[in-house]
């Protein structure tokens, strides 16, 4: 069943769970034009947690962010992540905001949404959100997500940040995970904090790159999981590691002390040539967190793409185990992971052959 369907072209849609009402929110962004202009603005709809049949839809397409104007005045507001207070009943969701056209976003945006009544109510309009981060035109920001703690009552953002010629690092924000109000009100402390690099892991530190962060709250060990690329730029040899830290205390007082980064997939060798593009989730059982991610592997002259997975325990990480393989091509790419409360996750990916 079709969840949006309009004028415009949607993208990258994102969705989470809410068990009190048994629906999900999903969300996407959607190329939105009037008067000759056009900009991306963030939607979502409502779908019901089971099978219903011809009428799976909770609700209409509603709007979580437009900042569109009919010239060339209008902001873009794209790649929405979206978490849920499960105690509160509501949900954040998260965006990058700047010019699609010339890739310069300078600012990562939220929502809250009440969702306890028939209806999502976008708390702070849709035409304002709250500032999560805001830099100057040197630093951009891309590729937020966010996840929820119970324990630590917050939700935790981790995002991209990059400048030109400069290290690509990643940064972490807390938020009050129940409504605050416009501007900054929503946020813990001021300003961000490093989650990678805290130290220098590859060998040539000013050309080190920290990329796709993904980010999960593990229950048992009570701590969030940040995932990420490292990639180690040597002339033109471009090495590409999986890496994770945990936030050893995820609680209201937002503190701060990330624990080292740790290897997930750092093999390089004859057969495994890269690792990319991870996605982490807490699989419910033991305190056990699956990461997946993207690998190059090469065998018997051939280039193929694997999708691999690991399994963390604190900082032990199980054995890779391959999740799908086929010839490279790009054949492979954004794999994505849901967990259960049984120990089990689903993976998913996107597989390429004439079409996607």
């Amino acid at each position: 069943f079709y969840i949006a369907v309009s004028a415009g072209q949607e993208y990258y849609p994102a969705l989470v769970y809410d068990d009190y009402q048994d629906r999900f929110l999903v969300v996407w962004q959607r190329n939105y034009c009037l008067s000759n202009w056009c900009y991306f603005i963030i939607e979502g709809r409502l779908v019901y947690g089971s099978y219903q049949g011809t009428n799976n839809w909770a609700g209409n397409v509603f709007e979580i962010a437009n900042r569109h104007q009919p010239t060339n005045a209008g902001i873009d507001m794209v790649y929405p992540s979206a978490a849920y207070n499960a105690d509160e009943h509501q949900y954040v969701v998260v965006y990058q905001k700047g010019n699609f056209s010339t890739g310069n976003f300078q600012s990562i945006y939220g929502q809250m949404i009440r969702s306890d009544a028939s209806s999502p109510e976008v708390l702070t309009g849709v035409s304002a959100g709250f500032e999560v981060a805001s830099n100057g035109s040197d630093i951009q920001v891309k590729y937020p997500e966010v996840a929820w703690s119970r324990e630590g009552g917050s939700f935790l953002v981790v995002w991209q940040q990059f400048w030109p010629n400069k290290t690509d690092k990643i940064i972490g924000r807390y938020l009050y995970d129940t409504f605050q109000g416009t501007g900054k009100t929503q946020v813990h402390r001021t300003g961000g904090f490093l989650i990678a690099p805290v130290f220098a892991m590859g060998n040539v530190p000013n050309v080190d790159e920290y990329n796709d962060p993904a980010v999960t709250f593990d229950a048992n060990n009570n701590n969030f999981v940040i995932a990420f690329t490292h990639t180690e730029i040597t002339g033109l040899i471009y090495s590409n590691r999986i890496y994770a830290a945990r936030l050893k205390d995820a609680f209201e007082n937002s503190a701060q002390n990330v624990g080292n980064p740790f290897p997930v997939e750092a093999t390089l060798n004859v057969n495994y040539t890269g690792h990319y593009a991870p996605d982490v989730v807490y699989s419910g059982l033991d305190g056990e967190t699956f990461i997946v991610y993207v690998s190059n592997y090469f065998d018997q002259g051939n280039d193929f793409a694997q999708v691999n997975a690991r399994v963390l325990r604190g900082a032990d990480v199980s054995e890779r185990f391959m999740v799908r393989t086929a010839p490279l091509g790009p054949a492979i790419k954004e794999p994505g992971a849901a967990g259960t409360n049984n120990g089990t996750a689903l993976v998913v990916w996107d597989e390429e052959y004439f079409t996607d």
